[in-house]
């Protein structure tokens, strides 16, 4: 070996080797950036999650109309200091209003039966008796794909504010 070589690897054994950016942070530099108040959290825009879950359930479970989702809601939400709470933090029980339980019903009746991402699906319209366990088009849940929410709209319009 020339002399040059050995003085040079013995002066970079172990020096580590500065390489360009990875693909990966190539790939992510190229990205977008968006500010941070683009982000909406989903009870801002929607409500909140609990009442989207509790309208989900008994519309979806039992086919109640509206107004009695909402008579339910009420009862079970009003009053924060009645009842027993299964486990959850005194930061985490919430209350509300009518007007509020309203307004998030109206949204998810909206989202659910307007521009439900369940209906869209290759299967035929039909009527599927069953549990209603499942939101699967290949399995309980048959949303016709040209319903309209203004019936179930219309119902919600008999709850008082």
């Amino acid at each position: 070996m020339n002399t040059a070589i050995k003085i040079y690897i013995e002066g970079n054994v172990g020096r580590r080797i500065p390489r360009g950016p990875s693909r990966r942070a190539r790939a992510l530099s190229r990205l977008p950036v968006y500010p941070v108040a683009a982000y909406v959290p989903f009870s801002a825009e929607n409500g909140p999650y609990e009442l989207q879950d509790f309208s989900l359930y008994y519309t979806l479970r039992f086919g109640y109309p509206p107004p009695k989702v909402a008579f339910l809601a009420y009862c079970a939400w009003h009053e924060r200091t009645k009842g027993v709470w299964p486990n959850i933090p005194p930061a985490r029980q919430h209350q509300y209003e009518i007007g509020e339980i309203k307004a998030s019903l109206r949204i998810f009746l909206d989202r659910f039966f307007r521009m439900s991402q369940f209906k869209r699906s290759c299967i035929p319209n039909a009527p599927k008796v069953g549990s209603g366990g499942s939101l699967s088009p290949r399995s309980d849940y048959r949303a016709p794909s040209d319903s309209e929410a203004t019936v179930w709209l219309h119902q919600l319009d008999i709850v008082p504010e």
